[in-house]
């Protein structure tokens, strides 16, 4: 069965980036400016997207996104993929936060 990923979205590019199986998850915070996770086993937790300071121009996260992010795991796993897919956070052109989902493929 193929797996559902989050790539991180951090300031700070490429170089900072991470992909968490999603169903490894379990544990969500969230906060005005991010939402960190963890696994069963991981000491400590990963972001998975921060929104930055006034200099990174990154509006702060919506209220909820957390729970936002696991209705996109839900909508993913609901799905009739034969890929595996990739949630990520992105700014959409009128700077609001959004969960995205992609086939690995295309990323």
């Amino acid at each position: 069965m193929p797996n559902i990923w989050v790539l991180t979205n951090v300031p700070g590019g490429w170089n900072q980036q991470v992909l968490v199986r999603a169903d490894a998850i379990t544990y969500l915070r969230c906060g005005p400016d991010k939402v960190t996770a963890s696994t069963l086993d991981a000491e400590a937790s990963t972001t998975l997207v921060e929104a930055g300071s006034s200099a990174t121009k990154r509006p702060p996260l919506p209220q909820g996104f957390h729970i936002a992010f696991l209705q996109q795991v839900e909508d993913a796993r609901r799905d009739d993929f034969k890929l595996d897919k990739v949630i990520t956070a992105e700014l959409d052109p009128s700077d609001k936060w959004k969960w995205t989902v992609k086939d690995l493929e295309d990323m």
